[in-house]
């Protein structure tokens, strides 16, 4: 019997916008960019394939070599804190392409943070990710889902990103 597959995923309200050459997520309207969407989001995570790392895969289902089976959380906590003691483990999920992979353990590059990818609210199955923020931007960074803040720089206004760019 097969679990159904889950992705690990978080609703967001705000705006995803471009500042200085670089997504931003952000929990308020803000200005001094280019707008690229706002609204409900839905944020799901991907992890960088080891042989083509423009590409990332969104977990659905991972298999066991001996069977176990894994989804949502449970495979999340697995890929990341569990999955080199079974690098031959099947990782099943769409790619940030929409296209449907499997993967093992050993082809993804877990010491690359995983990617926050954003998704229209409510998503479809053929909907691709609107955008692949590089940080964000809060007024409080506890607005912010916990996987936001522990995969991207958190700033409080663009004036601190812009700071921080070359």
């Amino acid at each position: 019997m097969s679990l159904p597959r889950k992705t690990v995923e978080d609703r967001f309200n705000g705006q995803i916008l471009r500042v200085a050459g670089v997504t931003l997520l952000s929990d308020r309207t803000l200005s001094g960019g280019d707008s690229l969407a706002s609204g409900p989001f839905l944020l799901r995570y991907g992890l960088v394939c080891l042989e083509t790392p423009q590409r990332c895969i969104v977990p659905e289902l991972v298999v066991m070599e001996y069977g176990e089976q894994l989804s949502g959380e449970a495979a999340w906590d697995f890929l990341l804190n569990h999955s080199n003691l079974h690098p031959r483990a099947e990782v099943l999920g769409r790619r940030d392409d929409g296209l449907e992979d499997q993967l093992r353990v050993s082809r993804l590059d877990l010491a690359q943070p995983p990617r926050v990818l954003v998704w229209p609210w409510p998503p479809d199955s053929d909907s691709l990710p609107l955008a692949s923020p590089l940080a964000a931007v809060a007024a409080a960074p506890d607005t912010l889902p916990d996987r936001v803040r522990q995969f991207l720089p958190v700033y409080t206004s663009t004036a601190d990103l812009r700071h921080d760019l070359p």
